[in-house]
């Protein structure tokens, strides 16, 4: 088991004053047979949120929270980081958004090009 990360109690739920950090052991990652790494569902729920707090802690203050970016997709509501180098990444998916988003652009191009005509 990893080192546990610290939390303030009041997200345990444990004894003591408001604003005092306890010990929260993390759940060990199960992979499943997708090979996604999934939480130990056996694992008490502040610790999960816990990990989940701590990883967004991390990632919007770390040295990609410059990259995180909203899908242009027009039904999606995912957030991503744009991690190659450019920093133009659109979509966060070239499969899903990106496939369904590239014809609708050609077909808007091309209609406002027979209109100017």
């Amino acid at each position: 088991m990893s080192a546990p990360r610290w939390v303030n109690s009041a997200v345990t739920g444990r004894p003591g004053s408001s604003g005092e950090r306890v010990p929260v052991p993390v759940p060990p990652p199960v992979l499943g047979s997708s090979g996604r790494e999934l939480a130990e569902v056996r694992a008490p729920v502040p610790a999960l949120l816990s990990v989940i707090a701590r990883d967004a802690i991390d990632l919007v203050t770390g040295p990609y929270s410059h990259r995180i970016r909203a899908c242009q997709g027009p039904v999606c509501s995912v957030l991503f980081v744009d991690q190659p180098r450019p920093g133009t990444r659109r979509w966060c998916s070239m499969r899903g958004c990106g496939d369904s988003a590239n014809p609708a652009e050609y077909r808007r191009r091309h209609r406002e090009a027979a209109k100017a005509r």
